[in-house]
């Protein structure tokens, strides 16, 4: 009951552009969204916002491990 609501009360949006950000030089990559530019209304002001892109999902340790202490590379690549 509630989602039909909701589906009444939201308007449609278009479907969202999505691409994969790799992190260079490493196994780590993310998956991306693309949020349109455009304005929303808070507490009575209008602020426009610029297009950006948000991770699909939180970031697991696993992947910021890898980034973070360079478990990706090798001990010679880790040397420079």
């Amino acid at each position: 009951m509630i989602s039909a609501l909701a589906a009444l009360l939201v308007p449609a949006m278009p479907p969202l552009d999505h691409f994969v950000e790799k992190i260079p030089n490493s196994l780590v990559s993310f998956k991306m969204i693309k949020i349109p530019a455009g304005s929303v209304e808070i507490r009575g002001k209008v602020v426009e916002l610029k297009q950006f892109a948000i991770g699909e999902t939180e970031v697991t340790w696993d992947a910021y491990d890898i980034y973070a202490y360079r478990l990706d590379l090798s001990d010679a690549e880790n040397s420079k």
